[in-house]
């Protein structure tokens, strides 16, 4: 007998670790991160059929897509995992989200997010000088959260619409103004700027193949909640919409207790501390950046986790 109940907010169950950003959101391939970022709440049958008109298209591209995780990016990312030491991993994701602040910071700039624009500048150039190019994130330490901005979220803080939502094949969730998004951000991307003649074109494929392989790894062990919703399609549309608008709006919890997580060492034992029993509820989120206001939100009882990815 199927169960039809949707579990409650089952992102508390989890540990957190800093996933890597997402300067294009389908670059996360992968329907799964996108619901693995929130409880999405489902709307009304009207809203839906506005919302997804491409349901009938859609449904057999993520059909698609769970074949291609289960068969080719799960047991890539599960091979990753076994050799990777976890410090490493960490490591691997801290270096792709300082890349990734230039995209940031020029997206905190066309919403005229000046505060923020000067504190993500200050943790970029933190973390590449006192962080070795971003492989310890010495920023966060020091008050300088990871920013989360991107021209998906700039279109829709000018009033821009989302448009229809659509399935990519291979690249996963994602809508017309997130998809539009993801292109404007090329040109202040470092791994989309690579000039062929003068760095190997395999070293910049080489990093791409790293980085999406690290943030898959960062979700194993978390899609076991697709097994237990009614329809898995719309839990995976419901949650990707919903925490698009959510960051829109800046929400400070937006990505609390973001799964796949990796726990910072606690003490000098160089031991990684234990997850919380299942029951257990997670600390308050921390804000990942700081509103023009000028209030900052308050300080995170852990170190949050992405990754990845629109």
């Amino acid at each position: 007998m199927n169960n039809k109940k949707q579990p409650s907010c089952w992102l508390r169950r989890l540990p957190s670790r800093p996933l890597p950003s997402r300067p294009l959101m389908q670059y996360a391939w992968l329907m799964v991160p996108a619901v693995l970022t929130g409880c999405a709440a489902t709307p009304k049958e009207g809203q839906r059929s506005t919302m997804d008109p491409l349901e009938p298209i859609n449904r057999p591209i993520y059909r698609f897509n769970e074949k291609v995780d289960k068969y080719v990016y799960k047991p890539v990312a599960q091979g990753y995992d076994w050799v990777m030491p976890d410090r490493a991993e960490r490591s691997v994701s801290h270096f792709f989200d300082n890349l990734n602040a230039p995209v940031i910071v020029v997206n905190d700039l066309l919403q005229a997010k000046f505060k923020s624009a000067a504190k993500d500048t200050g943790r970029f150039a933190v973390n590449t000088t006192v962080g070795v190019l971003g492989l310890f994130d010495m920023a966060t330490d020091w008050g300088m959260p990871q920013g989360r901005e991107d021209f998906g979220q700039t279109l829709g803080t000018w009033g821009v619409p989302p448009g229809f939502y659509i399935v990519l094949p291979f690249l996963g969730p994602s809508t017309l103004r997130d998809g539009v998004g993801s292109i404007a951000d090329w040109p202040a991307d470092p791994l989309m700027r690579w000039q062929p003649k003068v760095q190997p074109e395999g070293a910049r494929y080489g990093l791409l193949g790293l980085k999406y392989v690290n943030t898959r790894s960062a979700y194993l062990g978390a899609e076991g909640v697709l097994e237990t919703v009614y329809d898995p399609y719309s839990y995976v549309r419901d949650g990707y919409l919903q925490r698009r608008e959510r960051l829109i709006k800046d929400d400070p919890g937006v990505d609390a207790n973001r799964p796949g997580a990796y726990p910072e060492p606690s003490g000098d034992s160089g031991q990684e501390t234990a997850p919380p029993p299942p029951d257990a509820e997670m600390p308050s989120p921390p804000y990942e950046g700081e509103s023009d206001s000028g209030q900052a939100a308050p300080p995170a009882a852990a170190s949050p986790l992405v990754a990845p990815p629109n």
